[in-house]
């Protein structure tokens, strides 16, 4: 019966989250929403996964060294049944995080117990998980892919059932390939690892089985990320050395990082706090089991900040690896406290309408950044060929203007445009036309003006001598 009521609470939730879920990507992190939907769509033409490809490769042919791309594939095969809408990007992110969360209930109440389990599922519910979960990104997909695959791998070491087995391993790596700090979560497996009465030879199997996960993952992200890299020079992750991180986010940023820890997991510090409380509880309880589990995953997250350097301070979702920790002791702590029961549930129930609030206030009067770009597939299919290279003041490594453009070639700085010297070059390469959004510089080119309204201006360089 209480497996059909938290059934039925995480229906009603993604019923909920269905509101304005067909809004454009034109919201916060706009970029990266762009970017993930580029590269899905380029599937269509190029579906081969191990050559991301985006818009913004320049000369290049766009292909990109990135993350595995699950979620992006998955993605390309709803756009070939139901037709390319971006709204599709949204719908599928916020249907498997949903379902994580069941699975997510199933595995805390593994760790803890079942009351426990229900509380950080509030808890987990109400985080910014649920936030950037109807965004079109692969973060909250590898989080809920992680997080089903340790669970089934918990029911192998349990039950001994190879379809767990063989099943938790396919999630998990999928978790893993996509976004490489989800593999926190298997620091959970500790506590069944640590069991006496798990049959050793399970634990054999499981970690047989986890080698060519763990092959894969570093096949990816140590050879063909940085294959892709030197053959086309196009990159999305800049990790930095440990020795440079700490410098950047402990020594140079150390306040900004500890108000992203503290306050963006759960929009407010409170049930923060309530999760160092329950690591106290767990630090000072008669669990070993939970320690080195907490402490492995304490380590493995610091480790991670580190590693990012300044994009831990200033990116909040960099904080989402952290959230299946940090929900499970705020589920301990409320558990563990000895008033009345439903104090905690009072408790555990304003964290999640807590989160919900701050994350729907956080949709509702986020402001759409720069909606005139949705007129610029007619713009552009009336003025260029759809196989035009175009170059865009977007800023640098900014998909966002390409993509609204259904154009490939280059996002630059402002300055670039005008930087007249180098313009053979670029010609060179491919560039035919020069398009200037002018709320980001209103300043004219010296180029053949074919198109221009309140918004944007759009150059010819096709009919102009090579210089």
């Amino acid at each position: 019966m209480q497996h059909r009521r938290i059934q039925l609470l995480i229906l009603v939730f993604f019923l909920f989250g269905l509101q304005n879920i067909q809004q454009p990507p034109l919201d916060k992190h706009d970029w990266r929403q762009t970017l993930t939907l580029s590269i899905s769509e380029n599937f269509l033409e190029h579906p081969n996964p191990f050559y991301p490809r985006t818009d913004i490769g320049g000369e290049t042919e766009g292909i990109m060294a990135a993350e595995f791309p699950a979620f992006n594939y998955l993605l390309a095969m709803l756009f070939k049944v139901f037709g390319v809408h971006y709204w599709l990007g949204r719908l599928l992110n916020w249907a498997i995080a949903c379902a994580g969360l069941w699975f997510y209930y199933q595995l805390t109440s593994k760790v803890l117990n079942q009351r426990a389990g229900y509380f950080a599922m509030l808890a987990m519910m109400g985080s910014i998980v649920f936030e950037y979960a109807r965004k079109s990104m692969p973060d909250t997909f590898a989080l809920s892919a992680s997080l089903m695959g340790v669970y089934l791998l918990w029911q192998f070491l349990e039950r001994g059932q190879f379809r767990y087995l063989a099943s938790g391993l396919v999630l998990f790596t999928i978790g893993m390939l996509s976004k490489i700090p989800f593999v926190m979560p298997i620091v959970f497996l500790i506590l069944p690892l640590l069991d006496a009465e798990i049959p050793a030879i399970r634990k054999k199997q499981l970690m047989a089985g986890l080698l060519p996960c763990a092959g894969m993952v570093g096949f990816w992200y140590g050879f063909w990320m940085p294959y892709l890299l030197e053959h086309y020079k196009n990159q999305l992750i800049w990790p930095v050395s440990i020795l440079e991180g700490w410098k950047i986010v402990v020594e140079a940023h150390g306040n900004e990082s500890w108000l992203m820890l503290s306050g963006a997991p759960f929009h407010f510090k409170i049930p923060f706090l309530f999760a160092v409380m329950g690591l106290g509880q767990v630090l000072t309880g008669n669990s070993q089991a939970l320690k080195y589990m907490a402490g492995t995953y304490i380590l493995l997250f610091f480790a991670f900040i580190l590693k990012t350097g300044i994009v831990f301070p200033t990116h909040d979702y960099y904080i989402i690896p952290a959230l299946p920790l940090l929900a499970l002791l705020v589920g301990h702590f409320l558990d563990k406290m000895s008033w009345h029961p439903a104090i905690s549930q009072a408790i555990a129930i304003l964290i999640l309408i807590a989160g919900i609030l701050a994350s729907h206030y956080k949709s509702a009067t986020s402001r759409q950044n720069r909606p005139y770009l949705m007129e610029l597939p007619a713009i552009m299919d009336q003025f260029t060929a759809k196989d035009a290279r175009i170059m865009v003041n977007n800023g640098a490594f900014n998909p966002t203007m390409m993509f609204w453009a259904h154009r490939k070639g280059w996002t630059v700085n402002q300055d670039v445009p005008f930087k007249s010297n180098w313009m053979p070059d670029f010609r060179r390469d491919g560039l035919q036309y020069i398009l200037m959004d002018r709320h980001l510089n209103e300043e004219g080119l010296p180029y053949p003006l074919i198109f221009e309204n309140e918004h944007f201006r759009l150059y010819s360089l096709v009919d102009r001598p090579m210089e």
